[in-house]
């Protein structure tokens, strides 16, 4: 069934940590109180329309939106650390692979303009699970 009839979904993903952006030895409790509250906005801006144009455009995505697109991007909280993961779901591993990996970097991109922050720090990547 699986080999003929449904394709496999391959998920591609990337983890982000949300680092202090000051020069200090260590994190304060305000840091991760305030990094976490940002999580919520980060989940937005990584699928706002915006980004995901700019992702189509980069990779020159033919016949997809950014709906489309929004729609294979999935941003959730590692469990209640200060951590975010983006996955990306589509029928070819090596596209999964692509738009998450310019997803995280138009992510980045989009952060350090819109906040002049320099606060996330790609920590481990994880391509090709079915």
């Amino acid at each position: 069934y699986t080999q003929f009839i449904k394709k496999p979904i391959y998920k591609s993903s990337i983890k982000y940590v949300l680092i202090s952006s000051s020069e200090n030895e260590g994190i304060t409790t305000s840091e991760i109180t305030l990094n976490e509250k940002l999580i919520a906005t980060y989940k937005e801006i990584i699928k706002n329309g915006d980004i995901l144009e700019r992702v189509i455009n980069r990779l020159q995505l033919k016949d997809i939106t950014s709906e489309q697109l929004a729609k294979q991007i999935s941003v959730e909280q590692v469990s209640t650390s200060s951590m975010i993961m983006i996955t990306v779901s589509n029928e070819d591993p090596n596209m999964a692979q692509k738009i998450v990996t310019e997803v995280g970097n138009e992510f980045s991109n989009e952060i350090q303009n819109l906040y002049n922050l320099n606060n996330i720090s790609l920590i481990i990547v994880i391509f090709n699970n079915k």
